[in-house]
């Protein structure tokens, strides 16, 4: 993310990181993965279905036994931990039901359908050790949004500025991706006044992302 902090951001901290809330601790985990088991997105294929379920039962398997080494994979072992186990209770564990919606998802969205609708390791998955973190306070918070994003819909970002009451939205309108910040759009102005002083925008704000942050 370094890339795209201005100056005066940098200037103002030692220290820009990302701490991996939902994997127990603050330090990286590893869950001893091979490159084949890294690669989070597969496609559905009738004929392989049978052999990323045992993929599945074994990414989830390897990440309960982990001991949290120092990972290449951190990413990855944390991006499990916390989709999997913030929801483990939503998550089908008959792995005939990821079939299914597989099949249905790839003929209706071909793009795309069936890598976000085939099994995952969440399949698996042991429930959270701890209950899932609600949100209800008076935090001053700024919550930055592209209004396509498929990572973190608008529809999550709205509820969490609900649940957030001290909070400001700014929505990126026709901005795509999961980044936000950096990636030249309405939002930047704001963010880095946050980051620099702490000050909020009066009111949520709503504007167009240029063409070219699309």
């Amino acid at each position: 993310m370094e890339p795209y902090l201005p100056r005066e951001v940098k200037k103002q901290y030692d220290l820009v990181g990302f701490d991996p809330r939902g994997i127990g601790r603050s330090s990286p985990l590893s869950c001893g993965l091979t490159p084949d088991e890294l690669d989070f997105d597969r496609p559905y294929h009738a004929g392989t279905f049978a052999k990323e379920v045992r993929r599945a039962r074994t990414v989830a398997g390897k990440c309960a036994a982990s001991d949290a080494e120092l990972p290449p994979e951190n990413e990855v072992a944390g991006l499990w931990a916390v989709l999997c186990g913030d929801t483990a209770a939503s998550w089908p564990r008959v792995p005939e039901q990821y079939r299914h919606d597989a099949a249905r998802d790839k003929a209706r969205y071909p793009l795309y359908g069936d890598f976000a609708s085939n099994i995952k390791p969440c399949a698996f998955w042991k429930p959270a050790a701890e209950a899932p973190t609600t949100g209800d306070n008076n935090v001053d918070a700024l919550i930055l949004q592209n209004e396509w994003d498929p990572q973190t819909p608008l529809t999550a970002a709205r509820q969490m500025h609900r649940s957030l009451h001290g909070s400001r939205m700014v929505t990126a309108l026709g901005g795509e991706g999961h980044g936000v910040y950096g990636a030249g759009s309405c939002a930047d102005e704001p963010a880095t006044v946050y980051l620099t002083t702490g000050k909020l925008p009066e009111k949520d704000i709503a504007c167009r992302a240029p063409a070219d942050s699309r």
